[in-house]
């Protein structure tokens, strides 16, 4: 016998016995000393066990949050508010503004 005899070179690429087994890619069976691959129909998962899956996954990643102290979430929106703030007071004068200036034109 030569070189590897007795064994047969899977699509996977790992040396598979001349047995019949079940592999992920299908049944391997050994008929007048050829080799047969069936492919097997992936099984489609339902939409429940989609859901679940990544309500899996979401739990998972929720733990790996780092969340923020009780100091950084007031201190955040401390600057948040004041932001808010400005950018009202900006938006008046603004308004203000434009509103004599068209008043003016307009007479």
């Amino acid at each position: 016998m030569g070189r590897g005899a007795g064994k047969v070179r899977g699509f996977s690429g790992k040396v598979l016995k001349k047995t019949k087994q079940t592999f992920d890619i299908g049944d391997y069976n050994l008929y007048n000393n050829k080799v047969i691959f069936e492919r097997k129909p992936k099984r489609v998962p339902s939409m429940i066990e989609k859901i679940k899956k990544f309500i899996g996954e979401v739990i998972e990643q929720v733990k790996k949050v780092t969340w923020p102290n009780r100091q950084e979430v007031v201190g955040s929106t401390t600057i948040v508010i004041a932001f808010i703030l400005i950018i009202a007071v900006f938006t008046g004068i603004i308004d203000f503004l434009l509103s004599i200036v068209l008043t003016r034109l307009i007479q």
